[in-house]
């Protein structure tokens, strides 16, 4: 009996990094970087610590936390723009832009400790790449909560961002602040 549980088990685990490695192959086939793209990096980054963890609880200060979970610059520059939007939304800190009194202030606070956000600044397709990941999030994402798209909703409404924005993508991302509206 304990043999047939193990080999259950073990041809469960065998699917599940089958399956996994398929949607891992048929992600980076669906959107290989470009050859001429001056990023190679096309996965998140990952950052060394999450909340509630034990290595967490091994920093003393919310500070020390932020301290490490700045993106190292050498990874930084090379993470495509898609990459850079998905670590920004998956960063620790960043729903602490709803804290303030107004999304400006937020998005100031959180910029000044999180190396992410002025990088998001300087690509020219950095606002339209979050708006399309928020829409995505809305139909395959339900770990995220209301804070999440309302930090990204902050995100979109900055002028740092929407200044490489066309007429019309402007428009759409002001269409997008559903939890922004509410919220302030």
């Amino acid at each position: 009996m304990v043999w047939r549980k193990k080999w259950v088990f073990a041809a469960f685990l065998t699917a599940g990094v089958t399956a996994a490695a398929a949607g891992i192959y048929t992600a980076t086939a669906e959107s290989p970087i470009d050859p001429d793209s001056p990023y190679s990096i096309d996965i998140p980054y990952e950052y060394p610590i999450q909340p509630g963890t034990s290595e967490w609880f091994g920093y003393p200060t919310p500070h020390d936390r932020a301290a490490v979970c700045q993106i190292p610059e050498d990874i930084l520059g090379e993470l495509t723009t898609p990459a850079l939007v998905e670590t920004i939304v998956n960063y620790p800190f960043l729903i602490e832009m709803s804290l303030f009194v107004t999304p400006e202030e937020g998005y100031a606070a959180v910029r000044y400790c999180f190396n992410g956000l002025s990088e998001l600044e300087c690509r020219p397709d950095g606002g339209v790449v979050l708006m399309d990941y928020y829409e995505t999030c809305r139909e395959e994402r339900p770990d995220l909560c209301f804070l999440d798209y309302l930090a990204m909703e902050i995100i979109l409404q900055q002028p740092e961002i929407t200044v490489h924005m066309t007429p019309e993508q402007r428009e759409r991302a002001a269409g997008m602040t559903q939890e922004l509206s509410r919220h302030y």
